[in-house]
């Protein structure tokens, strides 16, 4: 069964938000303002996701997605979207949790400081392989792979891996790319569910680990870190560590906490 909703705010989660006979209603893929039409997934007492259906009035931050797969795809969440309106909209998400969570009546929230090009940024990439081999992302809540020809989030230098790998029907059926944007030194991290690490052919000079099921890591090629620049400073980074997926802004940061 279909219903119609007025959306009026917007989640944490990027989902935007409606009410039908008391109950909050989650919808992805809409946006604050529009009348959507949708059909309930999943529904609890006092709130239900919904899958959308129709935009019957759509608001004036709709855009045309870059992506072909978005939609299906689960990895991105907000290219129907307009850039400034995306800005915007996380301010005031944060706004809403520190007045909800944080008690405050009246935060002081700034505005984002946005990306000039929001593409091609990320140096961190977590995959995942079909039964054919095909590298992709999971759908949009759920666990099927949508094969995916190019990422047009992923920085040029993980494209560059994305296109070069050639797996086989039985390949591990998780793979992480990584790369240092000031280094251009590359990654490849095999995430398979047998303890023994595969035979591996590489024909690119890059650093490849296979990862077992209970975490131990084998070197298949190159080293086991990389090395990134920040500001100036240079960071080795071990294969499973942490490290902001965006250069560029971790760098805004740093400027923005030094000032």
């Amino acid at each position: 069964m279909s219903i119609t909703l007025t959306l009026s705010d917007i989640s944490h989660g990027g989902e935007a938000v409606g009410r039908h006979n008391g109950m909050v209603v989650f919808v992805p893929l809409a946006i604050p303002g529009e009348t959507v039409r949708v059909e309930l997934t999943q529904q609890r007492e006092r709130f239900a996701h919904a899958r959308l259906l129709e935009v019957l009035a759509p608001s004036p931050a709709r855009v045309t997605p870059l992506c072909p797969w978005f939609g299906r795809c689960g990895g991105c969440h907000w290219q129907h979207i307009d850039y400034a309106a995306q800005l915007a909209y996380k301010r005031d998400i944060v706004r809403s949790q520190l007045q909800r969570l944080g008690k405050q009546p009246d935060p002081q929230v700034r505005p984002t400081l946005g990306m000039d090009t929001p593409w091609a940024y990320r140096n961190h990439a977590q995959a995942v392989t079909d039964a054919h081999g095909r590298l992709g992302y999971n759908a949009l809540k759920s666990h099927t792979v949508v094969p995916i020809d190019e990422c047009r989030i992923l920085h040029p230098l993980l494209d560059e891996l994305w296109a070069a790998l050639d797996l086989e029907v039985d390949a591990p059926p998780r793979i992480v790319l990584r790369a240092g944007i000031g280094t251009e030194e590359q990654m490849i991290i095999l995430e398979g569910d047998d303890s023994a690490a595969p035979e591996l052919e590489v024909d690119l000079p890059v650093s490849c680990l296979y990862q077992a099921p209970d975490g131990t890591l084998t070197l298949l090629a190159g080293d086991d870190h990389f090395h990134e620049v920040l500001a100036g400073r240079v960071y080795r980074i071990s294969a499973p560590s942490f490290f902001q997926v965006n250069t560029t802004q971790a760098e805004h940061m740093l400027d923005v906490v030094r000032r």
